[in-house]
C-alpha cells in the first residue's frame, strides 16, 4: 500500500538544500560586510591624508599667506576643491579664522594691542561611500613668529 520511504528522498534534498541556502547566504552577507569595510577604509585613509596634507602645507606658508582667497584672513588657499585619489572623489575645504587668545586680554584691552594673535585653521575632507556623505576633518593653530 503505502511506503514511508519512497518519500524520504525528496524530504532529504529539500532540506539540504535549504540548510546549504542559509550557509551560503551567511557567507554571501560577510563578503558584502568585508567588501563594504575595506571600501570605508579605503575613503577614510585617503581623507585623512589628503586633510594632513593640505595641513603641513599651510604651516609650510608664511604667516600673512595663510587665509583663503576668498575669506577672512584673505591668504593665497582655495576655500575649496576637488581632489580625486584611488578612484574616490574627494572636497576639500578650508575655514581659517583668526583667534583672540584670552591669556593677553580680549579685544580692546588686549595688552599687545593686536585682538587677533594667531590664525585656527580647519581642514575638512569629505566624500560620498554607500550614499553617504562621509568627512574627515582636522584643526590646528597656527601663530606669527615673534
Amino acid at each position: 500500500m503505502f511506503d514511508a520511504q519512497k518519500g524520504s528522498g525528496i524530504l532529504e534534498v529539500l532540506i539540504a538544500t535549504a540548510l546549504l541556502v542559509m550557509i551560503f547566504s551567511g557567507l554571501l552577507g560577510v563578503l558584502q560586510l568585508g567588501t563594504k569595510l575595506a571600501t570605508d577604509n579605503k575613503g577614510h585613509t585617503g581623507a585623512g591624508a589628503l586633510a594632513q596634507e593640505e595641513v603641513e602645507y599651510i604651516k609650510s606658508l608664511p604667516y600673512a599667506s595663510v587665509g583663503t582667497i576668498a575669506g577672512t584672513p584673505s591668504g593665497v588657499l582655495p576655500d575649496s576643491e576637488q581632489v580625486s585619489i584611488n578612484n574616490v572623489n574627494y572636497t576639500r575645504t578650508i575655514y581659517i579664522v583668526y583667534i583672540d587668545d584670552p591669556k593677553d586680554g580680549l579685544g580692546a584691552s588686549d595688552n599687545d594691542g593686536n585682538p587677533n594673535d594667531y590664525k585656527r585653521i580647519k581642514v575638512t575632507v569629505s566624500w560620498n561611500a554607500h550614499g553617504k556623505t562621509r568627512s574627515v576633518v582636522l584643526y590646528n593653530d597656527i601663530a606669527p613668529l615673534l
